[in-house]
């Protein structure tokens, strides 16, 4: 029997380097809006522009924590 695999694509904002070996807690906030396919490559990247525009409006709202450890 064959089993889906769940994939979720996380983006950071801001500098990030040296994660590796952290772990990190993600929790949703609001979803932006539901998977879709671009005809182009110019069309996603535009598209990944304005969630992540529409991303930082969201998080600056405040109502959120950040958890961190190593």
């Amino acid at each position: 029997r064959s089993r889906a695999r769940t994939t979720l694509e996380v983006h950071l904002f801001g500098t990030h380097a040296g994660l590796r070996g952290w772990l990190l807690e993600h929790f949703f906030i609001k979803k932006i809006r539901a998977d879709k396919r671009f005809g182009s490559l110019a069309a996603l990247r535009a598209r990944m522009l304005e969630d992540i525009a529409l991303a930082r409006r969201i998080i600056a709202r405040g109502r959120h924590r950040r958890t961190w450890r190593k």
